[in-house]
């Protein structure tokens, strides 16, 4: 009799810690990013060897490539493969609002402080938003690199598997848009996710849940 009973507490103890378990798992939040558009190839593949060139020997050349999503997001962080030469605090960043299919009012800058120049090597940098910007789903945005020195030159690495538009200009100069033929320059914009521990737990979840609250609560009292 002792035996079958002692049987019986050792499952209630194995529920008691699997409800504690799932609990502390429904309660705690957990976030996970979400990317809203990618022209990287797999992984974050790009072409090494062929790039949009935006430097020469103009300063505050700019290259914009249009994004969109379908739905709101908040930004998290994007990513852009580039390669720089030459000169200091050498490019900015920037994401701008479309009017009548053109770059328009400027809603983020990473500014040259924060955009650290990169060798001749390929290098994927990686700007993170701290205000985490809102987007409006369903609206077109560009994403601008620009130049800030010069002499020198600036090169954002094409999409291995992406053909589409970018527009080009020079500070005070017109946008020009380029052939649809050409690669779109490789990058990927990542959203912040939402916190999944938010969720309403299905009717088993509860059951197992109470389940867990009914062992503590008889282990607790066993001790007492």
């Amino acid at each position: 009799m002792i035996e079958m009973l002692h049987g019986f507490l050792r499952p209630a103890k194995r529920i008691a810690l699997a409800g504690a378990l799932l609990m502390a798992m429904s309660v705690a939040p957990a976030a996970a990013s979400t990317v809203i558009f990618d022209t990287f190839g797999p992984g974050t593949t790009f072409n090494s060897s062929v790039g949009l060139t935006i430097g020469f020997d103009e300063t505050n050349r700019m290259a914009a490539v249009p994004f969109s999503s379908p739905t709101d997001f908040q930004l998290d962080y994007i990513m852009l493969p580039m390669t720089y030469i030459s000169g200091t605090n050498g490019f900015r960043v920037r994401i701008f609002t479309e009017f009548g299919g053109l770059p328009s009012s400027q809603v983020i800058n990473w500014s040259a402080a924060n955009v650290l120049p990169v060798d001749e090597t390929p290098a994927i940098v990686t700007l993170t938003d701290a205000f985490q910007t809102t987007f409006e789903g369903g609206k077109t945005y560009f994403l601008a690199v620009e130049t800030l020195v010069t002499p020198s030159w600036l090169s954002w690495h094409l999409s291995t598997t992406t053909t589409g538009t970018y527009l080009t200009r020079i500070e005070g100069g017109e946008w020009q848009q380029s052939a649809d033929s050409q690669f779109i320059s490789a990058f990927r914009i990542v959203a912040l996710g939402d916190d999944v521990g938010s969720e309403i737990p299905e009717p088993g979840t509860w059951a197992l849940m109470g389940a867990g609250l009914a062992g503590l609560a008889w282990l607790r009292r066993k001790r007492a």
